[in-house]
């Protein structure tokens, strides 16, 4: 019987560490943007804000916004999709998507506005999906 009794205490502590330790894709993602590999970053970032997690979503908003993400042509689609990251994040609370996103939005066109929330709405239920 006491042998019971200490499987659930380290059963927890188990799953604490995994817990603590995330997807290697995360922790990757997180070591890049710090070493400004952006591409590796925002790769890594992507997936894991696509699973929910809040600060990788606001990386890549900031990744965005900043052209450190090479893709398709033109400024104004960077700043859309940086503020459908950042809507998606704000959603769920996250301080750093909020502050940007309530900077960005109101400027935007009527048009860039309808895709910016459509983008994040498709963001949003990917992460609820995971």
């Amino acid at each position: 019987m006491t042998v019971r009794v200490y499987r659930l205490p380290l059963l927890l502590a188990f799953a604490g560490l995994l817990a603590a330790c995330g997807p290697p894709s995360r922790k990757e993602g997180f070591k890049a943007y710090k070493e400004r590999d952006y591409k590796t970053a925002f790769e890594n970032l992507r997936s894991a804000g696509r699973e929910g997690n809040f600060e990788a979503q606001y990386r890549v908003g900031m990744m965005y916004l900043n052209d450190q993400v090479s893709r398709g042509p033109g400024r104004d689609l960077h700043i859309e999709e940086a503020v459908a990251w950042f809507g998606s994040g704000q959603s769920y609370g996250h301080a750093g998507c909020t502050k940007q996103y309530r900077k960005l939005f109101p400027p935007l066109t009527p048009m860039q506005k309808q895709w910016s929330t459509k983008r994040a709405a498709e963001i949003i239920s990917v992460t609820h999906r995971h």
